[in-house]
């Protein structure tokens, strides 16, 4: 059966072909019309377009990452809704994920090459963690490598702002053989957790084995609670001591016996690295580290991400205005709450949304007064 969103337009893109599926939704290469460039259109299953749960999980990925510009996370450029299909438009990225790797190359990773992985996903999270962002998924699957050796942390579907209150006890979230104890209890998550869960991911990788084996979720969730974890050099010999000794603290039951943030991590990975000789050159492996011309290729790429999105919040503004002068109120409130999102410190349109979300409440008051008088006048007149 043809794919109906083939070579129609979603969000401004034309879709030109399905690229990957996953449990949300369907992934689509697709052109952005007004900047002429090749971007992936993430597109929510229809059959969770009605569910509000999975609705607001899909806008809080695109709200969490929107917050994060930096090279080693895939960037959103803009969410929306369009003819009852609710999309996200994101980098194009060629390459795979590194469990994807793994898959191919059948067993654990080079060490040097796997420090280097971590070490670039560590920047990525901690970034987000500096932007009050905690991923609570991290693991091989949502860690891809490009063509040009970067590793990009994507799918922040099940991300959580810190910032929040919580207001119940958490939802046990999460993929159960990355999960740290705490999230297993459906206890707040924090960043620490997703220290736990690189680190679970570093063992993988370098290991070729799960941290804790089960036959069942619930198993698994127990013995990441509850056993100790063997020790990655116990397992392959070739693993140097000081690389498993971080991965075994990056993995300690209690949060508060982890590295206390992820450039503590960074800190750790660079200096066993140096100490062991684990360059992935001296490997014989690919070269991993950045140059200078691609460090200079992602700065730019950072800043043409940055402009896109101011572009964007401009664009959200003026159709606010539109909507302000045609006295469409509750359309404009959502534009210039879009517009605040990128551009927080604008006083002009905080002053224009306070405006108008006291008009509206003035609205909605006066409603409830008539709403009361005509019932209070049908109860006299019975």
């Amino acid at each position: 059966m043809a794919d109906p969103l083939i070579a129609t337009t979603l969000g401004g893109c034309e879709i030109i072909e399905l690229i990957g599926s996953g449990g949300m939704g369907l992934i689509y290469r697709a052109r952005q019309l007004s900047l002429d460039r090749l971007v992936a259109l993430k597109v929510l299953s229809p059959k969770l377009a009605n569910n509000n749960i999975f609705v607001k999980r899909f806008q809080r990925e695109a709200r969490a990452i929107s917050r994060v510009s930096h090279p080693n996370i895939l960037a959103v450029y803009d969410v929306g809704c369009e003819r009852d299909t609710h999309y996200m438009i994101m980098e194009l990225l060629e390459g795979e994920t590194l469990a994807e790797v793994q898959e191919r190359m059948g067993g654990a990773l080079p060490v040097a090459d796997v420090c280097e992985y971590i070490r670039q996903a560590a920047h990525g999270l901690a970034a987000a963690h500096e932007a009050n962002i905690t991923h609570r998924d991290v693991k091989p699957a949502n860690l891809m490598l490009t063509k040009k050796q970067l590793i990009k942390v994507s799918d922040f579907g099940l991300a959580k702002d810190t910032d929040t209150m919580m207001t119940a006890p958490e939802v046990v979230m999460g993929t159960p053989a990355f999960m740290s104890p705490e999230q297993c209890d459906g206890k707040p998550v924090t960043p620490s957790s997703d220290i736990y869960s690189l680190g679970g991911s570093f063992f993988r990788l370098i290991t070729g084995r799960l941290p804790f084996e089960a036959d069942t979720a619930l198993s698994m969730m127990y013995r990441h609670k509850h056993e100790m974890l063997v020790p990655p050099h116990e397992i392959d010999s070739r693993i140097p001591k000081p690389v498993s000794i971080i991965i075994q603290r990056m993995m300690a039951k209690k949060p508060e016996a982890r590295y206390p943030n992820m450039r503590e991590v960074i800190t750790a990975i660079e200096r066993a690295v140096s100490e062991c000789g684990l360059d992935p050159s001296y490997m014989g492996s690919r070269v991993l580290r950045i140059g200078a011309a691609d460090a200079q290729e992602t700065t730019d790429l950072a800043a043409r991400e940055e402009e896109e999105k101011r572009r964007q919040a401009q664009a959200h503004r003026r159709t606010g205005e539109n909507y302000l002068r045609r006295g469409l109120l509750i359309e404009a409130a959502e534009e210039f709450r879009k517009f605040l999102e990128t551009e927080p410190h604008d006083e002009t349109v905080k002053a224009s949304l306070r405006e108008i979300e006291e008009k509206l409440n003035a609205h909605h008051e006066r409603l409830e007064e008539l709403r009361k008088a005509l019932r209070e006048n049908q109860y006299a007149q019975a």
